[in-house]
């Protein structure tokens, strides 16, 4: 069975399952929010881990049985961000500085709709510090984006789902598009109006054009026959006597 069709499958009508695998998220529709004021688009996020560290104790003789222990964490856990270098008037993430509000990391369903109760998977980062910054390589023989890469040390994660984000998918789409979607969106609309125009005014030309090689044949028989008429009039004068 697909999932990402709408097939049946042999959970269906069972009320004791609800999680059916259907439409998994992709992994490439995503936004950073940092202090609830810049949405920074990120060319990859580094896979995170939250975890616990355990000591271990095994039990004398031969029974083959180990305690765990849980033991404090003694190292942050870290997130790391590569981000394109633009022309950012204030670094939204300076080296040493600690973070305020909480680190929200989106995954939707479709592009440029980060809405929250909407989208489908947050993650909540708390006490992060920026602890490292990367300066991508430069290379003189080929071209390519200058990357800056941002390690963000947290204390706790939290993984938020939203199981009804399928069926809200198309809700406020309108407003979930960016700007730069919006100005893109225009500017398709006016370059098919004057690919209308231009059409327009190729088939006005290739009307006229018919229409004056028209007026040009009907001129051509008219002086034609002008010009067969006096002849005819003579041959008939030479025929009568």
């Amino acid at each position: 069975m697909s999932v990402f069709n709408d097939s049946h499958g042999i959970t269906d009508g069972n009320i004791l399952v609800w999680n059916q695998g259907r439409n998994p998220l992709v992994n490439f529709n995503f936004m950073l929010r940092v202090e609830l004021l810049f949405d920074l688009p990120c060319k990859s996020v580094k896979a995170f881990t939250r975890e616990m560290e355990y000591d271990f104790i095994q039990e004398g003789g031969l029974n083959d049985y180990v305690h765990m222990l849980r033991k404090p964490i003694t190292r942050p856990f870290t997130l790391e961000i590569e981000r394109y270098v633009g022309v950012d008037y204030v670094d939204p993430m300076p080296l040493g500085a600690n973070l305020a509000l909480p680190v929200f990391l989106f995954v939707g369903r479709a592009p440029n709709q980060f809405i929250p109760f909407v989208v489908a998977r947050t993650y909540v980062f708390t006490g992060c510090c920026v602890m490292k910054k990367t300066y991508g390589d430069l290379v003189g023989d080929q071209s390519g984006l200058l990357v800056e890469t941002t390690t963000l040390g947290y204390r706790e994660m939290l993984c938020v789902d939203i199981p009804w984000s399928d069926a809200l998918t198309d809700v406020g789409a309108d407003y979930a598009q960016s700007p730069t979607s919006s100005l893109s969106d225009e500017i398709k609309q006016k370059q098919q109006a004057e690919q209308q125009a231009r059409e327009a005014e190729k088939a006005q030309q290739e009307q006229d054009a018919r229409d004056a090689e028209a007026a040009r044949q009907e001129r051509r028989e008219k002086a034609e026959q002008a010009a067969g008429s006096p002849a005819q009039e003579e041959s008939e004068g030479t025929q009568e006597p």
